[in-house]
């Protein structure tokens, strides 16, 4: 029995019958291992001039091979291109290292794979590893989903890669820093110092007031500043000039004396 589904296209009235994925084992696309991305629905706007195939030639564990190619079919509804491309390149990076493991012909992904896969990264930067493994993650639990086999569903919290907070200062333009540090007369030191380092690390007021002694740290990348979040209650470092190093050390020079 031929089983058929309703989409719904954008224009009104008028129905269409798909055949849902992988009913059928014939399928011509399935038995190539280069599949081109606008015969799985993408136009050429939505395709990177530098991927537009996905080539399954490389993986040689036949489980992961059509296990990876029901995924990034039934994928294709709802993720962009350059998803199916990522989804492939993280096929290929587990099937090499399975094959190192001598788990090439099993079928199924064993945990013993997938931790040598994410310790494979650890060289990688961390954007990279986030990606790598958050890619991974998404994969087994689409694996799960579609009754898969595998010996996890999910990538275990240890394994993860937890993305780098990353703090981008928005700078006041040269011309207003002028012109603030213009209107500080000599006496205005602590006024001066304040908004200095205000305008370079952006603080709450309540934040910059709060500083520590010990809040200064320098190393080879240069100096950082650890202060308090007083918004989510986190405690941030961050990398400061300088000049806005030597301002905070002497206000902490000056604090002392106050002792």
């Amino acid at each position: 029995m031929l089983l058929i589904r309703l989409q719904f296209p954008m224009q009104k009235n008028k129905l269409s019958l798909v055949k849902p994925p992988f009913e059928s084992n014939s399928d011509v696309l399935f038995e190539k291992d280069k599949w081109e991305l606008t015969a799985l629905g993408y136009n050429d706007q939505a395709i990177s001039s530098s991927a537009r195939s996905l080539n399954f030639e490389q993986i040689k564990n036949p489980w992961l091979k059509a296990s990876g190619k029901k995924l990034l079919w039934n994928k294709r509804h709802n993720c962009s291109a350059n998803t199916l491309v990522a989804y492939l390149r993280v096929l290929r990076a587990i099937d090499r290292v399975a094959d190192h493991e001598g788990e090439g012909g099993t079928q199924g992904l064993s945990m013993n794979v997938i931790r040598a896969y994410v310790d494979s990264l650890s060289n990688l930067s961390n954007s990279t590893r986030f990606a790598s493994t958050s890619t991974l993650n998404e994969m087994l639990a689409s694996w799960a989903e579609y009754g898969t086999p595998a010996e996890v569903e999910r990538l275990p919290s240890h394994l993860r890669v937890r993305q780098e907070r990353k703090i981008l200062v928005k700078a006041l333009s040269p011309y207003v820093q002028s012109k603030l540090e213009s209107l500080c007369t000599p006496a205005d030191t602590y006024l001066k110092r304040y908004i200095l380092i205000a305008m370079e690390v952006g603080p709450r007021g309540n934040e910059l007031l709060h500083l520590k002694r010990d809040c200064l740290a320098k190393d080879s990348d240069g100096w950082t500043l650890a202060r308090n979040n007083s918004k989510n209650g986190k405690f941030q470092v961050i990398p400061i000039s300088d000049k806005a190093a030597s301002l905070v050390s002497a206000q902490i020079a000056e604090s002392k004396t106050l002792d």
